[in-house]
């Protein structure tokens, strides 16, 4: 059998693992990933990036309930080390891989758009939440739409356009992660 079938057998076998794990995952409310993200989140985990934290976005018609924010988003956050609350150095040592693992989202980010039309609101990004260098992976524009939808200037039908865009750009960004896996 040739080495590159055997190779990307065993890939195909992680990339199904991960997927099962993410179909296993459940939030502090009981709820498993949404169906819309989860594809994104297996090809983070697959390429080494832990996460903590997704959501599909959603949109809400005038007097419904919110849930959740309008735009996909996901975190990446390194495993905490044992003991970090108590040590100034394990703090230190998350955060390092944090950003480490910052950098390494940069830099496919940087391949992923290299030839790639976006626009800027569309476009992904960080957002900053914590500070042990842990980050959120979000449309550039996500948080200016989000505040044109509180204010009531985004009528219901454009918002789920831009939400459709903003999941289309994550899950584009999902296959790239796929084929880069796959390839290497």
């Amino acid at each position: 059998m040739p080495e590159e079938f055997e190779s990307n057998s065993g890939k195909e076998i992680l990339w199904e693992q991960r997927r099962q794990e993410v179909e296993k995952i459940v939030d502090r409310l009981g709820k498993k990933i949404e169906g819309e993200i989860k594809e994104a989140v297996a090809a983070f985990r697959v390429s080494d990036f832990p996460t903590d934290g997704s959501c599909e976005g959603h949109i809400r018609r005038e007097g419904e309930k919110k849930h959740g924010l309008p735009y996909p988003w996901v975190d990446i956050c390194a495993p905490a080390p044992e003991g970090w609350q108590e040590s100034k150095e394990k703090q230190m040592e998350w955060k390092k891989e944090n950003l480490v693992l910052q950098q390494r989202m940069e830099e496919l980010l940087s391949d992923f758009y290299r030839e790639r039309e976006t626009s800027d609101e569309t476009r992904l990004g960080f957002k900053h939440h914590r500070p042990y260098g842990n980050f959120r992976l979000q449309s550039s524009g996500a948080e200016t739409f989000e505040s044109e939808i509180k204010k009531g200037n985004v009528p219901f039908e454009e918002q789920q356009q831009k939400l459709d865009v903003f999941r289309k750009e994550m899950n584009d960004l999902a296959e790239f992660l796929k084929q880069k896996y796959f390839a290497e």
